[in-house]
């Protein structure tokens, strides 16, 4: 006969997995999770200087990376438990609309010849102690390690997560200085000048499976 405390415990954890759904179950103590690149996506935006006879009038230049893959067996709870999330985007996909403009940057500064792959590893979610405190919406900060132009740095950054639907969905934006990774300003002489800081603005959807 089975002991007491041991009908408790699967009671309880029946109950668990009727109330909140067996993959909810999965992805909270360590389910594997992937990266949906049809659905995800990164945007930046590049600002400018035009200097001309000490006038100095500022521009944007805005673009699209793409999502090449991105799998783990992670615990949402705690990153560091498992495989973390680790999304590799594809350098070689930047597209701002201009080709010309595109093939300098790719192999003047991106360098995608020796640099092809620009990865983001996921090592902390602030105060997530399960699904339901992500639910529809909740603003958290994110930590991890990106890997630019090989030179690897830890970034910190505030980002949304929603659980909807069985896929975990997270937003948010962040600054990259090009200079902490190596990577020259670009410029297109005489006059114009990129600035340090790249605006970057992300939404990545995770699937448990």
């Amino acid at each position: 006969m089975m002991p007491f405390k041991r009908i408790v415990h699967a009671i309880g954890f029946l109950g668990f997995v009727c109330l909140f759904g067996w993959e909810a179950w999965a992805v909270h103590e360590g389910g594997r999770l992937r990266v949906l690149p049809e659905e995800s996506r990164v945007e930046f935006v590049a600002s400018y200087s035009f200097v001309s006879h000490h006038l100095n009038i500022g521009g944007e230049m805005q673009g699209l990376l793409k999502i090449r893959s991105g799998d783990s067996n992670m615990n949402i709870v705690d990153p560091a438990k498992g495989k973390p999330v680790e999304i590799v985007i594809d350098a070689r996909s930047m597209d701002t609309g201009n080709r010309w403009r595109d093939t300098r940057i790719k192999n003047e500064y991106l360098e995608v010849e020796k640099f092809s792959e620009i990865r983001f590893r996921l090592t902390r979610v602030e105060g997530i102690h399960g699904l339901r405190d992500i639910g529809e919406g909740s603003n958290r900060t994110v930590e991890g390690w990106l890997t630019l132009h090989g030179v690897t740095r830890r970034i910190m950054t505030k980002a949304r997560l929603a659980n909807r639907d069985r896929r975990i969905m997270v937003d948010g934006e962040t600054t990259v200085p090009m200079s902490r990774f190596g990577m020259k300003l670009p410029k297109a002489p005489p006059f114009l000048t990129g600035r340090d800081d790249v605006k970057v603005k992300f939404h990545i959807v995770l699937e448990g499976h």
